[in-house]
C-alpha cells in the first residue's frame, strides 16, 4: 500500500485476492510505527476482513471464501 492511503483501485484489487485465497499479507509504506495499527485495523474493515497479525509493516488478513470449493478452503483449527 503507497503513500497515497486507501485508494480505490488498491481495495478493488485486495477484495479479489481474498475472493481467490482467503489470506493476503499487505505490506504498508507510508503510515508511521504509532499509525500503522490503525492504517491496519482501517483496511481490514474497508475489506470486511479480519485482522490476523501485524507484523512491522505488513498486515495480514483473512475473509472466508464462501464461493471457493472446499478443497481450496483454508482450514483453520477449531477453539
Amino acid at each position: 500500500m503507497g503513500k497515497a492511503g486507501l485508494a480505490e483501485n488498491v481495495l478493488s484489487h485486495l477484495r479479489v485476492l481474498l475472493e481467490r485465497r482467503e489470506l493476503v499479507k499487505v505490506r504498508l509504506s507510508g503510515p508511521a510505527a504509532e499509525d500503522r495499527r490503525a492504517t491496519a485495523e482501517g483496511l481490514a474493515e474497508a475489506l470486511d476482513a479480519d485482522l490476523v497479525d501485524l507484523i512491522g509493516r505488513v498486515v495480514v488478513l483473512y475473509r472466508p471464501g464462501e464461493d471457493l470449493p472446499p478443497a481450496k478452503r483454508l482450514h483453520l483449527p477449531g477453539p
